[in-house]
């Protein structure tokens, strides 16, 4: 059998306006579902941090996303993601091998290039995928895959279990597909006995054991606990007291659980960039304890005037601020606007930073 004739390949990026989009598919004639699956799966493509591998009807896809650098576009990377999609299930390490070499050349092509030099070059790439897969893979049963499932950033952070265990301490477990530097990050309440596990998606089957290096803190109420893929910047545990402190003075009847999967976002992409984490966690306690803050001012003009700007860094998203009055209100208002996600404390940051927003 001439496998090369059954593996497909896709590249798919995020545009801000239309959402995931296929910028190359070999062969052109490959059919992706319709509709809603659709934005499902291409989602998960640009989404796989990690090798991932899912079932789509009688096929199955490998994926595996590509962060380049554009020097025109300093604020934050590219990124692409790259499935592969076969008829017959392969072995994984093979596959997963593969996708890697495939990588590598997106690396050496595109990596430092203006933007539409570098997708050039990956469309290049992705329609040359013939020489990445001219070798024999194993074939394995379908008992022999164990695929990862990550849905769109909502529905995966609004998964949680709710599960009373043997000394009557309650768990929930939350699911991110958005870190990169973080297995886990866990925080008991010792007062309320609530412990509240942020888990990486791809690492949910290894949430009761230790995946990597350990830092924890205590204090009189809470414990908190990361678990991380690798060493990480001097400091760290100063910065996870600073964290503690952030979250001890909270009302005991707030619920948590959606404010620490932020924390951890917000914490991962902080120690993912190696920027000060100390400088920019005790931003986190506009996010934690919002009913406690008022906005003072909101400049609404100055707000349009830098809408351009804002929109390339934040998204199309950010529209829902255009021509409101926030002046007087509690910051819980903004993120009603903006949602309780990390987008909307990033983007707070940024209107801090530029002075459009004041807040007492």
């Amino acid at each position: 059998m001439d496998q090369n004739n059954n593996i497909s390949a896709v590249l798919v990026e995020f545009d801000s306006l239309k959402g995931p989009v296929i910028r190359k598919r070999n062969p052109t004639n490959l059919v992706i579902p319709k509709m809603g699956e659709a934005d499902n799966i291409l989602m998960w493509i640009i989404r796989a941090l990690d090798f991932s591998v899912r079932k789509i009807n009688d096929k199955t896809a490998y994926a595996k996303t590509v962060t380049l650098r554009d020097p025109n576009f300093t604020r934050k990377k590219r990124q692409f993601g790259i499935a592969l999609i076969t008829k017959t299930t392969y072995e994984l390490k093979e596959m997963e091998e593969t996708l890697d070499k495939i990588i590598q050349r997106c690396y050496q092509e595109g990596e430092n290039k203006p933007y539409f030099k570098m997708l050039d070059n990956l469309l290049v790439i992705m329609s040359k995928i013939d020489e990445f897969t001219n070798e024999t893979f194993t074939e394995c049963t379908e008992q022999e895959i164990q695929p990862i499932f990550l849905e769109d950033d909502k529905k995966v952070s609004q998964v949680s279990i709710d599960s009373e265990i043997q000394d009557n301490e309650t768990r929930f477990m939350l699911m991110s597909n958005r870190l990169n530097i973080l297995n886990k990050i866990t925080i008991t309440d010792k007062f309320s006995n609530k412990t509240c596990i942020v888990c990486a998606a791809n690492k949910l089957s290894q949430i009761n054991t230790s995946m990597g290096y350990l830092f924890q803190v205590t204090s009189e109420r809470f414990h908190l606990e990361i678990d991380v893929r690798r060493m990480i910047q001097e400091g760290t545990v100063d910065s996870l007291e600073i964290l503690l402190r952030i979250i001890d003075v909270l009302p005991t009847q707030i619920d948590l659980n959606e404010r620490i999967l932020v924390i951890a976002e917000f914490l991962d992409r902080l120690l993912y960039e190696e920027v000060d984490l100390e400088y920019f966690l005790p931003y986190l306690q506009y996010f934690i304890s919002m009913e406690n803050f008022t906005i003072t001012e909101f400049k609404t003009e100055e707000f349009e005037k830098q809408y351009e700007n804002l929109k390339e860094t934040h998204g199309e998203w950010i529209k829902s601020l255009s021509g409101l009055d926030l002046d007087g209100k509690r910051l819980i208002e903004f993120f009603k606007l903006t949602g309780l996600r990390r987008e909307g404390l990033e983007l707070l940051i940024d209107l801090l930073f530029v002075k459009i927003i004041a807040i007492f």
